[in-house]
C-alpha cells in the first residue's frame, strides 16, 4: 500500500480537480464525500459501507481486528458489491489497526477503505485519518461505536434495521421488494445541512435495498411509498 515519495494517486489529482466529488445514496440524501473520513455506527453499519463501497471503483480494503467474532463474510455482501473486489486486512492489536486504517487511506490505492474500529477515534487520530483520507482521496469509511465526542469526520451516519416497512410498498420496483429495511440518521454532517423535508419524524431516513435490482428507494414514513427515482449500486 506504501507509493513512492512525491507520487499521488490518480484519486487524489482528480479531487485536486472537484474537491467535492460525493458518491450518490439516493435523492434527496447527501452523497458520502470522497477524501473524506465518515463515520458509521449502529447494527446495520456493514451493510451501509459495503453499499458505498460497492458504487467506488477499484480494491475495496476491509480493515478488521483479527479476533472479531462477527467477521464480515465476503459473499455476504455480494448483494451489495462484487466479492472479488474485497481484500481484508486483520491486524493482531488496537495500534496496528489504526496503523493498517491510516496507511490503508494515504495510499490512494483503493476505492474504498473501510476500518472496523473497537472504540470511537480521538480527535488526534480522526485528524490523522482526515489528513491520510485527503491524500488517498477515496471513500474513507470507519465503522465505530456511536459516540458524542468532537471528531475530525466529516459525516457521522447511524444506521439501524428496519425490522418490518411502515406500510405494504407500492412502487417501480413491485408489491414486494423482498428487501432489507433500514433507518439512516445523519447526526453529523460538515458538509451541508443537516435537515430535509423528507426526514421522518424522528430526524432521519427509512430506505430499502432491493437485492435483485440492486437498487437503493426513500421510502416515505407517511405513506410508505417509494419516493425519487432508483439508483442502481
Amino acid at each position: 500500500m506504501m507509493r513512492a515519495p512525491g507520487a499521488s494517486s490518480p484519486l487524489a489529482a482528480r479531487a485536486l480537480v472537484d474537491p467535492v466529488r460525493t458518491i450518490p445514496l439516493v435523492a434527496p440524501l447527501p452523497g458520502i464525500p470522497l477524501g473524506k473520513v465518515v463515520e458509521v455506527c449502529g447494527s446495520a453499519g456493514t451493510a451501509f459501507a459495503a453499499l458505498v463501497a460497492g458504487r467506488t471503483h477499484g480494491p475495496v480494503l476491509w480493515i478488521l481486528p483479527h479476533r472479531a467474532l462477527d467477521h464480515p463474510y465476503a459473499h455476504g455482501l455480494s448483494r451489495f458489491l462484487d466479492p472479488n473486489r474485497l481484500y481484508f486486512v486483520w491486524t493482531s492489536c488496537p495500534q496496528e489497526t489504526l496503523w493498517a486504517t491510516e496507511e490503508a487511506l494515504r495510499s490512494g490505492g483503493a476505492g474504498a477503505v473501510i476500518a472496523e474500529l473497537p472504540t470511537a477515534p480521538t480527535l488526534t487520530q480522526s485528524r490523522r485519518f482526515q489528513l491520510a483520507a485527503t491524500q488517498g482521496a477515496g471513500a474513507s469509511l470507519l465503522l465505530c461505536p456511536d459516540h458524542h465526542h468532537a471528531t475530525a469526520a466529516a459525516m457521522r451516519w447511524q444506521c439501524d434495521p428496519v425490522l418490518t416497512p411502515p406500510s405494504p410498498i407500492k412502487g417501480p420496483i413491485g408489491d414486494d421488494w423482498g428487501s432489507t429495511f433500514w433507518g439512516w440518521t445523519l447526526k453529523k454532517n460538515k458538509m451541508g445541512t443537516m435537515t430535509s423535508p423528507t426526514m421522518g419524524p424522528q430526524g432521519g431516513w427509512q430506505v430499502g435495498w432491493d437485492a435483485k435490482t440492486r437498487t437503493l428507494n426513500l421510502v416515505s414514513p407517511a405513506g410508505g411509498r417509494s419516493m425519487g427515482a432508483p439508483q442502481g449500486a
